[in-house]
This record gives C-alpha cells, structure tokens and sequence, in this order.
C-alpha cells in the first residue's frame, strides 16, 4: 500500500517538475507553426508584386490561394491571440502576432498587403483558413495586394 502512495506521489512530483517545460516548448513550437504561416503569407504576397503585371484599373488581378494553419490551445502548442497585418508603407507591411503567453513578435513583408476594404488585416482563431490573395490597384490606383478569406 505504502509503495502505491510513494508511486503516486512520485509521479505527481514529477510531472509537476515537467509541466513548465512542456509549457515552453509548446509555446515554442506555436511561434514556429506561426513564423511558418507568415511566410507564407510573404511568400504568396511578393511573388505577386514581383512576377505579375498589374492589371488595368477595374481588372481582376493575379490571385494566389494560400491555406493558413493557426495553432489551437492544447498540451503540445498554444493558440494564437492576435495577428494583424499592417500596412505601413506604399510597398511594405508589417505582420504581428502573439502567441498565447509568450511576447509578441514583428515580421516585415515586401509587399502592401490590406483587406478587401483596404484597411489592416486581422486574422485569428485556430485551426485550417483559406485565403487569397489578389494583386489589383486600391481606390487612390496605387498597387496593393488584398487579402480575403476564401
């Protein structure tokens, strides 16, 4: 009897031990799964701008299709609380993002990247997206790469 208590209290101690670890290599393979998608994205985005010709004004663009796999909260990964793509230049963005209890991180993109209303995008949840994106001219003429959620 005593040995199952020692067991038991045992393995309790142990995994208590372990937990934090498990915790921050979860958090670390978020960022990873994260850093991976906004590659993707950049990847989709300045391939647009860099090998398509930009259409007539009123013309249908260039368009990629992109699937976006954003970590949900479990033992092994941590969700993602915020991702917003920021257009900060008439040929750059800016994409956050943060992952559940860790510090947020910044990753710069080649290209100007909005949404369909031509304003900053936020994306979140958890789990498979499909999205695309279109290489067109925004209401002022200027080229801009729009994200929509397919």
């Amino acid at each position: 009897m005593i040995r199952y208590v020692l067991t038991v209290l045992l393995t309790v101690a142990i995994l208590g031990l372990a937990m934090p670890a498990v915790e921050d290599t979860a958090g670390k393979r978020s960022d990873q799964q994260m850093a991976n998608q906004v590659a993707e994205i950049e990847r989709a985005a300045v391939s647009l701008v860099e090998n398509e010709e930009l259409p007539p004004e009123g013309e249908p663009g260039a368009r990629r299709s992109i699937t976006l796999r954003f970590p949900d909260d479990g033992l092994l990964s941590q969700a993602v609380t915020d991702v917003e793509i920021e257009r900060v230049r008439t040929n750059m963005s800016v994409v956050h993002y943060r992952v559940e209890g860790r510090p947020g991180e910044q990753v710069v993109v080649d290209a100007p990247v909005v949404n369909a209303a031509g304003n900053d995008v936020r994306l979140g949840g958890t789990g498979e997206k499909e999205f695309v994106l279109t290489y067109e001219r925004n209401e002022t003429g200027a080229p801009t790469v729009f994200l929509k959620r397919r």
